[in-house]
């Protein structure tokens, strides 16, 4: 079956690139609690707030983009945002 690493350890420390990045900022919870009027009512209210603006931010975006450019198009290991400005032919983006 291939072990353990099939494809060898380069996918493990390319994930743990991904998960350190998300984990960065954990400690401004607690930061923000000490600074908060109301932290029992604050701390709560952002955080359920986060799945929102995720949706709107990434999801959203992505299927805003995914509409206008054909999705078959969309390589792997392309973004859809550069492929989008390249097909408008934008220099705005570099």
């Amino acid at each position: 079956q291939g072990g353990f690493f099939p494809n060898g350890v380069m996918g493990l420390v390319m994930a743990m690139a991904v998960i350190m990045f998300s984990f960065g900022g954990l400690e401004l919870v607690g930061i923000t609690a000490a600074e908060a009027d109301n932290p029992q009512k604050s701390i709560p209210k952002a955080t359920n707030q986060v799945i929102y603006r995720i949706l709107i931010f990434y999801i959203g975006s992505l299927a805003i983009l995914l509409s206008l450019y054909p999705w078959g198009k969309v390589v792997e290991g392309g973004s859809p945002f550069v492929l989008i400005f390249h097909a408008l032919n934008s220099n705005l983006v570099a």
